[in-house]
């Protein structure tokens, strides 16, 4: 199996956060081990349905996007990632 890191942009997300709920957008990175690119994509886009799953608010007509923004495959994984001035973990989602 080869290694991928997979930087992931989320858009539109209507959450509710400290009782307000409010658009937002956020940044994420997830590592998987996969047999190749498109592989690695279904892997890492299913599992960022099931961790938002509930948590989104958006009504069907204005729905939240997430787009791939970068995918490498790499040789080890890393405790934390530089991608687009933000240090990121390999787990859970920048809001911004």
């Amino acid at each position: 199996m080869k290694k991928f890191e997979v930087c992931i942009r989320g858009k539109n997300f209507l959450i509710n956060r400290d009782g307000h709920a409010r658009k937002h957008g956020f940044y994420a990175v997830r590592f998987v081990e996969a047999n190749d690119m498109s592989d690695a994509l279904e892997i890492v886009m299913g599992g960022i349905k099931t961790e938002l799953k509930g948590a989104v608010l958006n009504d069907k007509s204005d729905p939240p996007a997430v787009n791939v923004d970068d995918i490498y495959e790499v040789f080890y994984f890393q405790d934390t990632v530089e991608y687009k001035g933000k240090s990121i973990l390999p787990e859970g989602f920048v809001w911004e």
